[in-house]
């Protein structure tokens, strides 16, 4: 049984202006119908009964105090099981195929232990927002049935799009899967100007009535899967399904990325939605567990539409300085895109559509033309959602100049002293699956070699001049799991340059809380010689140039694609609050395996006081 594309109109999640100070979320368990060609309603858990979540909207510097209560019956609500490879096809695993069948023999699927007990266990995290530590859903901080966790929202911030979402520890990933994700936005002025300029553009004066589709489309992007009966037929109860693949030869199990078939939008799977020839403002949020997309614009014979312009005006963390033309839009795991697309040549009754072009696990490549599948890699079903132009033609659309005070940020414009950090992500070779992060300090002259190696750069990762490298650098582990202790502590109202270096084969989405940060440049390498096993570094390749940052990371960012084979810098204000926060890759099962650590944000004056006298693993730069 398959699903009819485009059947289905988009919805848009009911929207909360917040008038007053304090705001009560219900988490509820409920059935949805996210196809209707489903025979029956989903299973899920949900804000307030929708999912997505209703859309909290806040003006900048509007505190607002939301009670979140856990009033989630049951357990959770899908089924999570690991798969083995088709037989006869060593690239095809069961988890790639649009719906499955749970089988009883072992040798093909198995259902992930003790799935069935699990109960809700929420802690609820504003993404990209400014917050204390108190309210930014530390993960260990869960709630049960009937328990409520208070949040204070200072929304301090330009005006952006954030999202909020559970980030329970080591169940993250069915949590967010089984529904547990909404919107969050916050407006100023600069965001007023850019709305009206939509409401000219459409005809619309400030008493007129809001049209049908809203001008302004805040869209989640999620990839699922759903258990079939015997003869195929899909049920419509959600599949959690992944490789199954050792972690080590004691045959425990790793932290193998959810990659699904269906790709839903605003909790709808291939939904359409009917839009005038005119502009129209879509907030671009990847909700999915690990999947990235690369949309792609075409019409109904997958052809690229040249008569329709797409234009990029804000991040993660605001609105850009000017729009930004762009083709493709490849968004990350909790990566948001801010996008005009701009109908207004488009004959009336034209359909067009965004399909999906990249492959998976997402290592920066794609299928050669849009529409294209490729199972091995697994891109099944492309389809992502279709708009019907309709109506009548709109005006030119006269964005506002500029949109913002955006400054995008070099090394240069860098307090004189800033401390370096240099963090590693690594997938240990004698435990197939075993992803994590390992935070490294320079090696002084004088100290010894530690017994798990150490990572020699070929040159130093902050050079003032990228053409004149400085000499070799030797780093070494100083942690590599959530639970080491000696975390990062980092001054508050400091601004730190941060590198990560990627010496693993996929693509991960890195996220630091409580802080929006500027990329200052993505620098390539050969890590073909890179060895990281059992625990210890061996040896490594040559580190060379590789350019600037794409087009769709220049901005304010909470989340930043870190490819293979790269070594991302990125400059990071520590603003606002002190405290115990995260850093995490985004792809969810692999912070559920401890792809996460904590960090520590303290005032400078009492650092001194603390027993490892603030424990810089970077390095002060003086320029």
């Amino acid at each position: 049984m398959q699903l009819t594309p485009y059947k289905d109109s988009l919805t848009v999640p009911k929207k909360l202006i917040i008038k007053r100070g304090k705001l009560k979320i219900a988490m509820v368990r409920t059935r949805l119908r996210l196809h209707s060609e489903l025979p029956n309603t989903t299973a899920l858990w949900t804000y307030e009964g929708s999912a997505p979540g209703p859309i909290i909207e806040v003006r900048r510097g509007q505190k607002l105090t939301v009670e979140w209560k856990n009033q989630l019956t049951g357990t959770i609500p899908l089924t999570a099981a690991r798969s083995k490879q088709v037989p006869g096809d060593e690239d095809l695993w069961h988890s790639n195929v649009a719906g499955i069948a749970l089988s009883s023999d072992a040798d093909e699927v198995m259902i992930t232990p003790h799935i069935d007990d699990l109960h809700a266990h929420t802690v609820v995290h504003l993404h990209g927002g400014k917050t204390s530590p108190d309210s930014d859903g530390w993960t260990d901080n869960v709630h049960h049935l009937g328990q409520t966790q208070a949040c204070v929202y200072e929304n301090d911030m330009r005006s952006t799009l954030l999202w909020y979402h559970d980030h329970a520890m080591g169940v993250t990933r069915f949590n967010v899967f089984s529904g547990l994700a909404g919107f969050y936005i916050i407006r100023d002025a600069d965001d007023d100007k850019v709305m009206s300029a939509l409401r000219a553009s459409h005809g619309l004066t400030k008493k007129a009535r809001s049209p049908k589709t809203p001008l302004e489309l805040p869209l989640v992007i999620q990839d699922r899967n759903f258990l079939t009966k015997a003869n195929g037929d899909l049920t419509g109860e959600l599949l959690h399904i992944v490789q199954d693949l050792p972690l080590n030869a004691a045959g425990d199990k790793g932290p193998m990325e959810f990659f699904g078939p269906y790709t839903l939008v605003n909790g709808t799977v291939w939904p359409h939605v009917d839009v005038r020839p005119g502009p129209y403002r879509l907030r671009l949020l990847n909700g999915s567990n690990a999947r990235t997309y690369a949309l792609a614009l075409v019409d109904q014979n997958n052809s690229p539409v040249p008569n329709v312009t797409m234009q990029q005006i804000g991040t993660d963390g605001g609105l850009l300085g000017a729009p930004r033309p762009v083709e493709r839009i490849v968004i990350a795991p909790a990566e948001r895109v801010d996008l005009i697309i701009d109908f207004t040549s488009v004959a009336a009754g034209t359909k067009l559509r965004f399909l999906n072009t990249a492959l998976s696990p997402f290592g920066n490549q794609y299928v050669p033309k849009p529409g294209d599948t490729a199972p091995s890699d697994l891109l099944v079903l492309p389809e992502v959602m279709e708009f019907r132009v309709q109506g009548k033609k709109c005006q030119r659309l006269d964005l506002p100049a500029p949109l913002s005070k955006f400054k995008a940020l070099t090394h240069g414009d860098l307090p004189h002293h800033h401390n370096h950090r240099l963090v590693a992500l690594v997938e240990d070779t004698n435990t197939f699956g075993m992803l994590t992060f390992l935070e490294l300090e320079k090696v002084g002259p004088a100290q010894t070699p530690t017994p798990d190696g150490m990572l020699n750069l070929p040159l130093d990762i902050h050079p003032d001049d990228p053409a004149n490298p400085l000499p070799s650098v030797d780093y070494r582990i100083t942690a590599r799991m959530f639970r080491d202790g000696n975390p990062w502590m980092v001054a508050e109202n400091a601004t730190e340059v941060w590198n990560i270096i990627n010496l693993t084969g996929d693509t991960h989405p890195f996220h630091i809380h409580l802080v929006q940060f500027q990329m200052l440049r993505r620098t390539g390498f050969d890590p073909q010689n890179f060895e990281y096993n059992d625990g210890k570094i061996a040896n490594q390749g040559p580190i060379i140039s590789k350019g600037t940052s794409q087009p769709l990371e220049i901005g304010w960012k909470d989340t930043v694609r870190v490819d293979p084979g790269e070594l991302v810098s990125i400059a990071v204000p520590f603003e606002g609050f002190s405290g115990q926060y995260m850093y995490h890759c985004h792809i969810l099962e692999h912070e559920d395996h401890e792809m996460m650590r904590p960090f520590v944000v303290m005032s400078e004056e009492t650092m001194p006081f603390m027993p490892s006298h603030g424990h810089s693993s970077g390095h002060d730069h003086n320029h």
